[in-house]
């Protein structure tokens, strides 16, 4: 196993290890109908959670407090085909990555977009505006906010991170590394940097090609690396997607491909441990998780999932968002 390091150095500069974290029930909170690719998820300050899907250009709101738990569509992007990252940049207004797909190019630029949706207004619904075209982009896929007038973006296709101002509108690189870099030579999976989180002034990423996660300290106004390039591998580790990061740093990523290689949860621990603790079953495609917000669910890792891949390589089934209790 490959330890998160930082190329050049011998030892991880993680600080202390902490303990393993297992699950210990894991449960369907919403079953969407079949064909939903359920790809992004994000959590809400009162405890609803937004999902993306892939199959069409929407974002989801599920209420998982309910009994049972309900979900409405909350936004449906125009001349688009389906929706990527989403992240909070201000209290309750969220960017959306919205794609707009050429048939046989799925990578082509000028191919995305970024929406912001607004919740904050009580009994007015959701403002949906659009903040841009992503011109300079191939493919961008995770998000993640660096503060309120900053989000990054993870170029899965250029194998890149850029910055985008919500000011200005403009984007620019902030982050290049081989471990963010795409294959796009191999046979079968070529995406290079995808999931993307920022804590503690750390950018944390995964890069499903490669079959690693990674994290750099940056500037937390520019985004910029304010250190070296730390990376985890392992061989059970593979094809991972998005991911949540626990407040002590560690890592719970989602990895959607076909057992006996993916369709896990792993968590990866400081010291660069990686633990698989979900597998098959429910966890089948997941693609995405982040943790709940309140004090009741703090603890709880929401996961999206598309429904797992079938013989074809489509989905089988489809997508859910499902609860995975920690301790």
């Amino acid at each position: 196993m490959q330890h998160f390091r930082a190329r050049m150095k011998l030892v991880s500069i993680f600080s202390a290890l902490m303990a393993s974290t297992f699950a210990t029930n894991v449960s369907t909170v919403y079953q969407f109908p079949n064909g939903t690719w359920a790809e992004n998820i994000a959590a809400m300050g009162n405890g609803s959670l937004l999902v993306t899907t892939l199959d069409t250009a929407q974002v989801l709101i599920v209420h998982p407090q309910g009994s049972p738990a309900s979900s409405s569509v909350i936004a449906t992007f125009p001349n688009a085909t389906g929706a990527l990252g989403i992240t909070e940049f201000q209290a309750d207004v969220f960017a959306v990555i919205v794609a707009k797909l050429v048939p046989g190019n799925a990578t082509n630029p000028q191919s995305f977009s970024l929406w912001k949706l607004d919740v904050t207004a009580k009994g007015e619904g959701v403002k949906v505006s659009k903040m841009s075209e992503l011109p300079d982009m191939a493919m961008p896929n995770g998000m993640a906010a660096l503060n309120h007038e900053m989000l990054l973006l993870a170029d899965s296709t250029y194998g890149n991170i850029a910055a985008y101002n919500v000011s200005t509108g403009k984007t620019e690189v902030v982050l290049e590394d081989p471990s963010l870099a795409a294959n796009l030579s191999a046979p079968g999976l070529q995406l290079g940097a995808n999931g993307i989180k920022f804590h503690n002034d750390y950018v944390y990423y995964t890069n499903t090609a490669q079959a690693l996660a990674g994290r750099v300290r940056v500037h937390p106004s520019t985004g910029r690396p304010n250190g070296f390039f730390e990376t985890a591998r392992d061989s059970t580790f593979n094809g991972p997607d998005d991911f949540a990061v626990a407040r002590d740093g560690s890592m719970y990523v989602c990895a959607p491909l076909a057992a006996p290689l993916g369709d896990k949860i792993h968590h990866i621990e400081l010291n660069g441990k990686v633990t698989t603790i979900a597998e098959g079953g429910l966890v089948v495609g997941s693609t995405s998780s982040t943790f709940g917000r309140t004090e009741k669910d703090n603890s709880t890792l929401y996961v999206s999932t598309m429904g797992g891949f079938g013989p074809d390589g489509t989905a089988k089934a489809g997508g859910r968002v499902i609860a995975v209790k920690l301790h």
